[in-house]
């Protein structure tokens, strides 16, 4: 009785710290004002989450109900030419999403229940139907990422299958695990270095008992900090070509977001443009990154929301969006895809989601 009462007092107090988080970089959800209008394309309201399963499907999570005109709560698939739905989908928005190499997807998020299955804020997708991931978490999940076969997890919780974590936490498969003491705050994103380490970015300010300005490394068996680390909340890491790490801070106070690279041993901003706000990162070919979030310049170039940096200047992306972007996935032909709370890209209808296939934007519609 005191363990159901004190997990009940926990889960109401993480419901009013996700609350309480929204002003972070990462948990920024719109009221959407993308709605369903006619036959556009794309989802009925805003996409947070991509993921690319290497064989030809494009998975999103958000805060949407349907996809294309199809019925998908929260988590919808697109194959390139038609949309379909996770079984039942998911009874909450989702943050974030990964797929492994066997088919599986798993999402995070803030939910109670996946499919038939009751699933606390993670879950797993096996190409049939929907599983819990043990007792799941105490609190939102914001990032997800595989290392190796195992998922790894960043929120705002202090519990994952009723182990004590640092708000990160490691799936075997069976069962979760701490990784070391973690952090001391929220973590908002992830991402997987050249050589299997795990990079953690959030809003904290020590990593194992040791200092680290929110960003981190966790070599398989200790945390580290990357240097000084960065000055404000971390919301969007990714590894370049180099295998640099990059991150996105963004300061809520002033509205502006910086985007550093960390090469081992210095970190080296980007200008991306002082009021305007980043939410987004993704690598490509050498020196090439794309960033995107709500901003009108990148530099001193004329970017809405989306732009590329190509190792000396930015570019836009055609005409970009006309709102948030929130995340970025690439296919195995180099097609960039972004989602967010947009409803056009390139000038023509795009609910939340689109395709830059180099040359220009493509709307997910159904042929």
């Amino acid at each position: 009785m005191r363990s159901d009462l004190k997990r009940t007092v926990a889960a109401t107090f993480a419901l009013l710290l996700w609350a309480s988080h929204a002003a972070l970089a990462w948990a920024a959800e719109p009221s959407d004002s993308t709605s369903a209008r006619g036959s556009e394309p794309g989802t009925d309201g805003f996409v947070k989450a991509l993921a690319w399963d290497g064989a030809g499907h494009l998975y999103l999570g958000g805060g949407f109900t349907s996809a294309g005109g199809v019925s998908a709560n929260y988590i919808a698939m697109w194959d390139g030419s038609k949309w379909s739905a996770l079984g039942t989908g998911l009874n909450g928005s989702v943050s974030a999403l990964a797929c492994d190499g066997k088919g599986n997807v798993y999402a995070g998020g803030f939910f109670s229940k996946a499919g038939d299955s009751s699933a606390s804020n993670v879950a797993k997708w096996d190409g049939t139907r929907w599983s819990a991931m043990g007792s799941g978490t105490v609190g939102p999940v914001r990032a997800l990422v595989m290392a190796g076969d195992d998922v790894v997890i960043g929120g705002e919780f202090s519990e994952a299958g009723r182990v004590r974590v640092g708000h990160v936490a490691r799936w075997d498969g069976a069962k979760w695990s701490a990784i070391g003491t973690g952090t001391n705050g929220p973590i908002g994103a992830l991402a997987i270095a050249r050589d299997g380490s795990v990079i953690a970015g959030g809003k904290f300010t020590k990593v194992g008992g040791d200092s680290a300005s929110h960003v981190a490394r966790w070599n398989g068996s200790r945390w580290s900090a990357l240097g000084p680390g960065v000055g404000d909340i971390v919301s969007a890491l990714a590894v370049d070509s180099a295998g640099d790490v990059v991150a996105v801070a963004t300061a809520r106070a002033t509205q502006t977001s910086t985007i550093s690279t960390w090469n081992g041993k210095s970190w080296t901003p980007l200008p991306l443009g002082k009021g305007h706000v980043a939410a987004a990162i993704a690598t490509g070919g050498k020196n090439e990154l794309f960033a995107g979030g709500y901003f009108a310049l990148a530099g001193d170039v004329r970017a809405n929301n989306v732009a590329r940096w190509d190792g000396a200047k930015w570019s836009p992306l055609g005409g970009g969006v006309n709102s948030w972007v929130y995340a970025f996935a690439r296919d195995g032909e180099g097609h960039l895809y972004a989602c967010g709370g947009f409803s056009r890209a390139g000038g023509a209808p795009a609910r939340n989601v689109a395709m830059w296939d180099g040359t220009r934007w493509a709307p997910l519609a159904a042929h």
